[in-house]
């Protein structure tokens, strides 16, 4: 019997220069270490399940929370506002996520397909 296929990727790459990358130092700028921690989980589940993750606008900041920790994260409207922070400067594709609820971006794309 043949394994079932894996849809999403165990690792993908990250470019040594990221914290030169003018979208990442203006989300750092905005929301810290804690705007890249979240950004950096979603990217993370993004590629777990493909190139693209499909969400509930309801529940998805929730589980943002509670994995990430109540500690760290105090009200789930941080986690909205660093999502759509992200869709603004171009991290995420802004449309998908607002008419579909989809998080992708050319580049989760490009590297996926790598």
């Amino acid at each position: 019997m043949a394994r079932p296929l894996k849809e999403g990727v165990d690792y993908y790459p990250t470019d040594v220069n990221i914290f030169n990358d003018f979208k990442i130092i203006k989300l750092l700028d905005r929301y810290g270490p804690l705007g890249f921690t979240i950004y950096s989980w979603i990217v993370c589940k993004v590629y777990a399940n493909g190139y693209y993750l499909q969400y509930d606008p309801e529940t998805f900041p929730l589980i943002i929370k509670k994995e990430i920790g109540g500690h760290w994260i105090k009200n789930e409207n941080v986690v909205i506002q660093v999502m759509h922070f992200c869709a603004e400067i171009g991290l995420f594709d802004d449309d998908l996520m607002q008419s579909e609820h989809i998080i992708t971006s050319v580049g989760i794309q490009k590297r996926f397909k790598e």
